[in-house]
């Protein structure tokens, strides 16, 4: 991208940022369609903006489909399709997308052993807390990023999960041996307000970044040789799977997990 169109594009995608929290949109939501739109910027190495036929993003997302998920597409068209309205403030051409005939394929689920070989596996102590953290809470990714010091009580043993999903509040138990890890944790790092802070000193105001605990919870399971699909949401189901299979009934984990439907 020349130096031109790079700063027309910095201006746009701040005017894009700003748009989206004065809308009201969720954190999780802001960061899928920013993602889109800086993905559509990196592919086509120009300011995304009305230069892009709908045969240009036809042609984008059928390349993206090869790499990512039915998901993914849909959050992009969304994320460009706002950012045309209220950035661009440019009618948008509706790009079809065909949706995948539907199937009921079950997730894959780890056991508690191949979960104690990836915790092993996971070379950054930081990122093993976490991923353990995750687990053993039931956790969202999003959700146990934005844990902080004031959520934790060590006399209920609970902590207050803030703006979950639906933009819900939950407390869910904190079981004894995730509360010391926790403290012991913080005790290395002593943040004042994020259990789990940014690793570069100059953003510790925010708190971890997804993609480099995603990218180590992935090559511990390949360390592993474990030949499943899964991801850090995989522990959250393994989570309910777990209690399920010790006896806890299915209106008590749809408490824990924060779901809104039992069916889910």
């Amino acid at each position: 991208m020349s130096p031109s169109e790079s700063k027309r594009f910095d201006r746009l995608y701040k005017k894009y940022m700003q748009a989206l929290t004065l809308q009201g949109k969720s954190k999780s939501t802001i960061y899928g369609y920013s993602r889109g739109v800086r993905r559509v910027a990196e592919y086509f190495d120009i300011c995304p903006d009305e230069r892009l036929t709908p045969d240009d993003l036809k042609r984008y997302f059928a390349d993206l489909l090869k790499t990512h998920s039915w998901s993914t597409i849909k959050l992009d068209r969304n994320g460009l399709q706002f950012y045309w309205k209220h950035v661009l403030n440019k009618e948008w051409n509706w790009v079809d997308i065909v949706n995948p005939p539907k199937t009921k394929n079950l997730p894959d689920i780890l056991t508690q052993s191949e979960i104690a070989q990836v915790l092993q596996a996971t070379r950054k102590r930081r990122y093993a807390v976490f991923l353990y953290t995750v687990y053993s809470l039931g956790l969202r990714l999003g959700e146990a990023l934005s844990i902080c010091v004031g959520d934790i009580d060590g006399e209920m043993m609970r902590i207050h999960v803030r703006n979950g999903k639906g933009r819900k509040d939950r407390y869910i138990p904190l079981p004894k041996a995730t509360y010391r890890l926790l403290r012991q944790f913080w005790a290395s790092h002593r943040h004042p307000k994020f259990i789990f802070p940014s690793a570069h000193h100059n953003r510790m105001d925010i708190p971890m970044e997804r993609g480099g605990v995603q990218k180590a919870m992935k090559l511990a399971v390949k360390e592993c040789n474990i030949h499943k699909s899964v991801s850090i949401h995989t522990l959250r189901r393994c989570y309910a799977t777990h209690l399920l299979e010790r006896g806890l009934n299915l209106p008590a984990i749809q408490q824990l997990l924060g779901h809104s439907d039992l069916r889910t």
